[in-house]
């Protein structure tokens, strides 16, 4: 592996990337712009790598809105500036430095003693069958009638 980012999520970037040509742009600030999508409107900032969609926020890897806004200032900015440090090759290479033992079988598991005990849940039905509407149900009504269509009541 070789650059900044983790290949597979260059690889999503790019092929986000084929689905900012309906996007419109409005450049407020240096980095501040807001990104116009089949009427809905988003507010992002690049500085702080924020979108109002948070999708950037939970993911740590620009949505659509950001890639809209990082293509348009191209020649200012790179997009390994605003993928998150944790999907880096830098990063992944320490997470899978050590060595890791296998387990094939429960009893290789380790036994920790929480202090209590922990009981299965008991999912059982309450005596008695189940009950039906039957004909007050209000569905019934109009399939009695014969009517295709469905209307809800309040």
């Amino acid at each position: 592996m070789e650059g900044i980012i983790i290949p597979s999520i260059v690889k999503d970037l790019n092929a986000k990337n084929k689905a900012i040509k309906d996007h419109e742009v409005l450049i407020c600030r240096a980095r501040t712009a807001e990104v116009t999508v089949s009427k809905v409107r988003h507010a992002v900032n690049l500085e702080d790598q924020i979108c109002n969609c948070r999708a950037w926020q939970v993911t740590g890897k620009p949505c659509t809105h950001d890639l809209a806004v990082i293509a348009k200032q191209s020649s200012v900015v790179q997009i390994d500036e605003f993928v998150h440090e944790y999907l880096s090759v830098e990063k992944f290479k320490k997470a899978y430095a050590g060595v890791f033992y296998l387990m094939t079988f429960k009893h290789q598991w380790p036994r920790i003693d929480v202090g209590y005990k922990i009981c299965k849940l008991k999912l059982r039905r309450k005596p008695g069958g189940l009950k039906s509407l039957g004909s007050r149900h209000p569905m019934s009504l109009v399939l009695e009638r014969g009517e295709n269509t469905v209307s809800v009541k309040n």
